[in-house]
C-alpha cells in the first residue's frame, strides 16, 4: 500500500485517486477471498481491479490471474490501461518492486517467471466458455469485470478454477439485471462473499452535477437512474 503512495490516514492525500471503499474492499479480498463489488457508472472500479493484480503478481508466487469481461473493449481499452498506469505509479515509488513486472497488451507477468507468474487477458464469449479453462496454480486470482453481462457457463468455469486452496475471486460491475450469477453474489449467495456497495452519489471525485442532472431527467425513483 504504501509503494502504490495510498495515504495511512485518508484525509492526508485525496488527491491520489484512491477511494475510500478500496479498503474495505481489499480487506475483504484478503479475509474472505470472494468479493463482488456492484455500483453505478464513476465509483472507479476499474482502479481497484487494476491494483489487486499488481498486489497479487507481487505478493503471490507462482500465480495466474486470468481476467475477463463480456467484452474485449472493456478489457484492452478499460482495464489494461489502468494496470499500465498504476504500474507506472508503482515505479515512482517502488522501482525495485515495479521492474520486477513487465507490461504488455496481453499479459502483464513477472519477468523471472514469465510462465509461473502473470496476468492475462480473455474475453468471456458463452459460445466459448472453454476459452477460460486450464488456469490452474497454487494461487489464482479471478476477475470478472462487467460481471452482470457474462454468460453463466462462463462461471462455470471459473466455479471449476476456483477449487484450489489459495483462489480468489473478484466481480465487479452495475447491476443491470435482476438473474444470474453476479446477482445472486449480492443476494441469496452473498454469505459465500464479502460484498461491497458503491453510491456513486456518495463517492469522493463522482460527477455529482451529472447525476444531479440525470436525477431531474429520469426520476429517482426510475429504474434507470437506480
Amino acid at each position: 500500500a504504501e509503494a502504490l503512495g495510498l495515504p495511512r490516514e485518508w484525509d492526508r492525500e485525496k488527491k491520489e485517486g484512491i477511494r475510500k471503499w478500496w479498503w474495505r474492499a481489499s480487506h475483504g479480498l484478503v479475509t474472505k477471498r470472494k468479493i463482488t463489488v456492484r455500483s453505478g457508472h464513476g465509483a472507479h472500479k476499474t482502479g481497484f481491479t487494476a491494483v489487486s493484480i499488481l498486489w497479487f503478481l507481487i505478493c503471490y508466487h507462482p500465480c495466474k490471474i486470468p481476467c475477463t469481461a463480456p467484452s474485449s473493449h472493456q478489457l484492452n481499452d478499460v482495464l489494461w490501461p489502468e494496470v499500465a498506469k498504476w504500474l507506472r505509479r508503482l515505479r515512482e515509488r517502488a522501482a525495485e518492486l515495479a521492474d520486477a513486472l513487465e507490461w504488455t497488451k496481453q499479459r502483464v507477468y513477472v519477468k523471472e517467471a514469465p510462465e509461473e507468474g502473470f496476468a492475462v487477458l480473455r474475453t468471456a464469449r458463452p459460445e466459448k466458455p472453454e476459452a477460460l479453462q486450464g488456469f490452474h496454480s497454487d494461487n489464482l486470482l479471478f476477475i470478472v469485470d462487467e460481471a452482470s453481462g457474462v454468460a453463466e457457463p462462463v462461471f462455470e468455469v471459473a466455479q471449476g478454477a476456483l477449487l484450489g486452496k489459495n483462489a480468489f475471486l473478484i466481480l465487479i460491475g452495475n447491476p443491470t439485471r435482476t438473474h444470474g450469477f453476479f446477482h445472486a453474489s449480492h443476494h441469496h449467495d452473498r454469505a459465500a462473499f464479502c460484498t461491497i456497495h458503491v453510491d456513486v452519489e456518495k463517492v469522493e471525485g463522482a460527477n455529482t452535477a451529472e447525476v444531479e442532472r440525470l436525477a431531474t431527467k429520469y426520476g429517482r425513483d426510475s429504474n434507470y437512474f437506480r
